[in-house]
């Protein structure tokens, strides 16, 4: 993203809370994606940006009904590499992640995808934003 770097005078929370809410990403339109995950997936699209964006993660929650292995990763290979997140979780567990600095997909036009392993049932949901430029 191609910020310009400002001096804002914040004189109460109501300056920080409209200067906040209006910068940076006010061009891109937010995004929310849910999924709801069955066992023994591979591979599976939890966020397919438009073609020539990349995809902004500002927060990710997921939960289980059941225990299990959810690996949630930026694009085709789920390796090390592109791994966003790996959880095991326990029966009605979760997990909920608050990027303070939002999670860019690695290239453009990348998929946001999971596995979960033959135990893992539960739901993938994921907030941010789509953007042509890092």
């Amino acid at each position: 993203i191609d910020l310009a770097v400002e001096k804002v005078k914040i004189n109460s929370p109501e300056d920080l809370k409209h200067y906040v809410a209006t910068a940076p990403f006010d061009a891109y339109p937010f995004t929310v994606k849910s999924v709801d995950v069955t066992a023994n997936t591979t591979g599976t699209a939890i966020w397919t940006p438009a073609s020539g964006y990349f995809f902004m993660i500002c927060d990710l929650v997921i939960s289980c009904s059941t225990a299990g292995v959810i690996t949630v990763y930026d694009g085709d290979t789920n390796n090390t590499t592109a791994r966003v997140v790996k959880l095991n979780l326990t029966t009605s567990g979760g997990a909920v992640i608050n990027y303070t600095k939002p999670y860019f997909s690695s290239t453009v036009n990348n998929v946001l995808r999971y596995t979960s392993d033959s135990t893992f049932v539960g739901t993938i949901t994921v907030s941010g934003y789509e953007t042509t430029q890092l």
